[in-house]
């Protein structure tokens, strides 16, 4: 069952680097959200929607460019889990609570993301 999670958020970090929204709707639960403490420059606590998430990466906002993914922990309660997992690119470093659950057809769709996003600029004046 462990495997079958990871290929799930396999997919949704595959989709966002893509930025195929068509490959991100079939793994996205109906009910998704993205919650983020600051949304770029903002403050404050952001809580996207599936539609609103699927726009933003269709218009280049979120997405679209490559990561590495190192998956640190997967926790599985029955038809939950929870996956963290560190996400890094040429320009954000990441770390990812995905929240996923487990359809009556037996298929695990991605229902939450809570992402912590660190601009690599940011860590190179911090040393």
């Amino acid at each position: 069952m462990k495997e079958t999670i990871i290929k799930a958020v396999q997919k949704f970090i595959e989709g966002g680097d893509k930025s195929d929204t068509e490959m991100l709707d079939q793994i996205l639960h109906k009910d998704f959200t993205n919650v983020q403490n600051g949304f770029f420059d903002q403050r404050g606590v952001f809580i996207i929607d599936k539609k609103k998430y699927l726009s933003l990466i269709s218009g280049g906002t979120f997405g679209g460019i490559p990561r590495n993914m190192d998956i640190r922990s997967v926790d599985i309660a029955g038809n939950i889990a929870m996956v963290k997992a560190n996400l890094t690119s040429e320009k954000l470093r990441f770390t990812s609570f995905i929240s996923l659950i487990r359809e009556e057809s037996g298929e695990w769709k991605v229902i939450g993301n809570f992402p912590y996003v660190i601009p690599v600029t940011n860590l190179l004046t911090k040393t």
